[in-house]
């Protein structure tokens, strides 16, 4: 008689890249909507697979000199280590740009020495 088929059946699924997953139901007479909540999934790394490395950066360089053609600056950042095994990738860019900021061209001596439109009238 197989009692252990009425009240317990168990699925062992042996997957892709020797990931585990084990799904037991309690009851073959219970619906599919209380089977999946009866249920217990389990996920296992196999031995054999290495643990996920994330992406690392190192960090953002000092901004470069302003460039004469273009008018903008730099600055960037070197990767410190890849992603691997499905580790999270690196979000941001590795280059920055930004516009030069404006200089204003120094006020020339003379224009401090021009009389004011009043100190010419009291010439006259």
């Amino acid at each position: 008689m197989m009692l252990c088929s009425l009240r317990c059946a168990c699925l062992v699924v042996l997957g892709i890249n020797h990931f585990l997953s084990v799904e037991a139901f309690y009851d073959r007479r219970e619906t599919k909507e209380s089977r999946v909540r009866n249920a217990t999934v389990r996920m296992a790394r196999g031995i054999d697979t290495p643990a996920p490395i994330d992406c690392k950066m190192k960090p953002w360089s000092a901004w470069t000199s302003c460039s004469s053609c273009k008018g903008t600056m730099h600055r960037f950042k070197y990767l410190e280590q890849a992603t691997q095994f499905g580790g999270t990738l690196c979000g941001s860019g590795q280059w920055e740009d930004k516009a030069c900021p404006r200089t204003w061209p120094a006020r020339s001596s003379t224009s401090a020495q021009r009389p004011s439109p009043a100190r010419r009238q009291d010439a006259a």
